[in-house]
This record gives structure tokens, C-alpha cells and sequence, in this order.
């Protein structure tokens, strides 16, 4: 059925998923990251509490909101620091 709770959860773990595949596979989009965290993570449609999780590097919170079993960080991306708080 169309717009099915499932079909909703779904869409949003694949959304917090895609982002993090992208910050890994393309360096010009990582750069953009790196200079603008947040424009960057609001642009591709993250709530902010995907936003905080991924700042505050919340690997516990990253598994459970995107139902993966395990996250790992294949690149070095900085994820919070006193440059990215405002």
C-alpha cells in the first residue's frame, strides 16, 4: 500500500544511508560537507535528529535509525568540532 508506515520507515533509512554512501564515495560532495555540515545534511533532507546523530557521531543512534547492524567509517569525515558549532 502506498505510503505505508513501513514504506515511510523505509524511505527514511534509505535516506540517512544514501547520505552516508555519498560523504564516502564523492570527495567534491565531502569537501561541500566538510565546509557546510549542516547546509549540506539539511539540502539532502535530513531530520535533525539525523543531523545530530551523524555531528555527535552517534553510532548507536546511526544503526538503530537506519537498521543496519553495524556502521563503519571508511573515510576520515570530521563529524563535529568547535569550526562546525554555532
Amino acid at each position: 500500500m502506498p505510503g505505508s508506515q513501513e514504506q515511510i520507515i523505509e524511505g527514511k533509512m534509505s535516506k540517512l544511508l544514501d547520505f552516508m554512501a555519498k560523504l564516502g564515495e564523492d570527495a567534491e560532495y565531502r569537501a561541500h560537507y566538510i565546509a557546510d555540515p549542516d547546509g549540506t545534511m539539511k539540502a539532502f533532507g535530513l531530520t535533525d535528529a539525523e543531523c545530530k546523530m551523524i555531528c555527535t557521531c552517534d553510532m548507536e543512534g546511526i544503526k538503530k535509525a537506519s537498521g543496519v547492524k553495524d556502521v563503519y567509517l571508511n573515510v576520515h569525515v570530521p563529524f563535529y568540532n568547535d569550526n562546525n558549532s554555532k
